[in-house]
C-alpha cells in the first residue's frame, strides 16, 4: 500500500505549487532581465548616436564661427587694401589732370612765344605789299625760326634800294 510520505506531498521534499511558481518566475525574471538588457544597449546606443549628433553639430558651428572670426582680418586687410587702391587711382587721375593742364599753359605760353614775331612779320609783309618800305620788325631773342625770318631783313633792305633806285 501507500505509504504516509507517498500521500503526504509535504512530507515529500518539494511542493506542487513550488515546482510551477519557480519555473514561471524564472521565466519572468529571465524575460525582465533580458528586456531590461535590451532596452539598456538601446538607451546606450541611443545616447549615443545622440552624443554624436551632438559633437558634429557643435563642431561644424564651432568652426563655422571660428572661420568667421579667423576670415574677417583678411576681409578686412582687403578692404583696405581697395581703398587704398581707390586713393591711388584718385591721386592718379588729379596729378594726370594736374600735368593736362600744366602742358596746356606750357603749350598755350610757347605757341604764343614763337606765334608773335610771326605775327610782326606777317604784319610787316602785309605794310611792304601796301607799300610802307619804311616797316621794320623788331625781333629780341634767338630761334631756329627767328633766324630764319631775320634773314628776310637783307633782302628787303636790298630791295627797297632797288624800289628807290627804279623810282
Amino acid at each position: 500500500m501507500l505509504k504516509d510520505s507517498q500521500l503526504n506531498p509535504q512530507k515529500q521534499g518539494i511542493s506542487l505549487r513550488l515546482l510551477l511558481v519557480v519555473p514561471f518566475i524564472m521565466q519572468i525574471v529571465a524575460a525582465v532581465s533580458i528586456t531590461g538588457y535590451v532596452s539598456l544597449r538601446n538607451g546606450q546606443q541611443s545616447v549615443q548616436d545622440l552624443t554624436g549628433q551632438l559633437r558634429e553639430t557643435t563642431t561644424k558651428q564651432i568652426s563655422y564661427y571660428l572661420q568667421g572670426y579667423l576670415s574677417a582680418p583678411h576681409q578686412i586687410n582687403q578692404i583696405n587694401k581697395m581703398e587704398q587702391i581707390t586713393a591711388n587711382t584718385r591721386t592718379t587721375i588729379l596729378l594726370c589732370l594736374v600735368a593736362l593742364a600744366i602742358a596746356i599753359l606750357v603749350g598755350l605760353i610757347t605757341s604764343r612765344w614763337i606765334a608773335k614775331p610771326i605775327q610782326r612779320l606777317s604784319q610787316a609783309a602785309a605794310a611792304i605789299a601796301d607799300g610802307d618800305l619804311e616797316t621794320r620788325v623788331h625781333i629780341s631773342y634767338q630761334l631756329p625760326l627767328i633766324k630764319w625770318l631775320r634773314s628776310y631783313k637783307n633782302p628787303l633792305k636790298t630791295w627797297k634800294l632797288k624800289l628807290l633806285i627804279v623810282r
